[in-house]
């Protein structure tokens, strides 16, 4: 079985994350995509007074139309900031695959990929995808990856929990059953 990941806040999923997975998918063949909620990301903050059990519990949700998805709870339940190198880790006491895991990162977090804490041995463990996510183009980059054939999104999870704020409807945006579920916890208002 061939899998990657697919970390973030996911504060809330929406249809960008669930299009990204599905093309990375068909494009490099993987079987699974492992959806990993941060606890506390490393290279942003989390916004909103929604819990990381949460947001766990809408990508959980969110996920069940999809057989080829499957999700991890272990940053979550880790605690503390959430490291690539340590979910890493995690994966290969956890979880049979062949290879490496493909690790799916934006292109707005490529240029910095150096700094992040042992890039050296993320190399080692993972195939690195990279998502278009704010550029059209190909950020040129000095270190092994692949690029993902994905079209952006156009809104990002901040952009629409504004929109949830305003009273603006989402349902469109964001899988139907995280949707119901900020809406029935009044999420985001």
């Amino acid at each position: 079985m061939k899998l990657a990941m697919l970390g973030g806040t996911f504060n809330p999923l929406h249809n960008g994350h669930i299009n990204l997975a599905m093309v990375v998918r068909k494009e490099f063949g993987y079987d699974r995509i492992l959806f990993v909620p941060s606890y506390i990301p490393a290279h942003k903050d989390i916004s909103g007074e929604v819990t990381a059990e949460q947001r766990l519990e809408m990508l959980r949700l969110s996920l069940v139309p999809y057989d080829w998805a499957v999700y991890s709870e272990c940053e979550i339940l880790r605690k503390g900031v959430s490291y690539t190198v340590e979910t890493l880790e995690h994966i290969y006491g956890n979880y049979d695959f062949d290879g490496k895991p493909g690790l799916i990162i934006g292109d707005d977090l490529a240029e910095n990929f150096l700094k992040w804490r042992s890039t050296d041995r993320i190399f080692e463990m993972a195939d690195l995808i990279i998502a278009h996510r704010l550029y059209e183009n190909r950020v040129e980059l000095n270190f092994p990856h692949r690029y993902a054939d994905n079209s952006i999104f156009s809104l990002s999870s901040s952009q629409l929990r504004d929109y949830i704020k305003s009273g603006i409807d989402v349902s469109s945006l964001i899988p139907l059953e995280a949707a119901n579920y900020i809406m029935e916890r009044k999420l985001y208002v």
